[in-house]
């Protein structure tokens, strides 16, 4: 049995990954949107390393809170509505 065999052999099926990332993010409580969800599934395989993902995640994380607070200062500054 060569490498790639083994490889072939020990693999999880997409599908099966994808329900185990879902269930793992929704034991810990998190609300993962699909874009991440894939972005992460596409890292995984890539094979890129669990630092990088996780240092993916986190730029992307502070994307979002970047981009929320810049949503809720636009909506303090708007003018209210009559």
């Amino acid at each position: 049995m060569g490498a790639r065999d083994a490889d072939a052999a020990c693999a999880l099926r997409d599908d099966e990954v994808s329900n185990a990332l879902f269930e793992l993010t929704a034991l810990a409580g998190l609300d993962v949107r699909r874009e991440v969800h894939d972005a992460v599934l596409e890292l995984s395989r890539a094979r890129v390393v669990p630092t990088a993902t996780a240092q993916v995640l986190r730029s992307l994380a502070s994307k979002a809170a970047d981009a929320r607070a810049a949503g809720l200062e636009d909506a303090l500054r708007a003018p209210a509505r009559e």
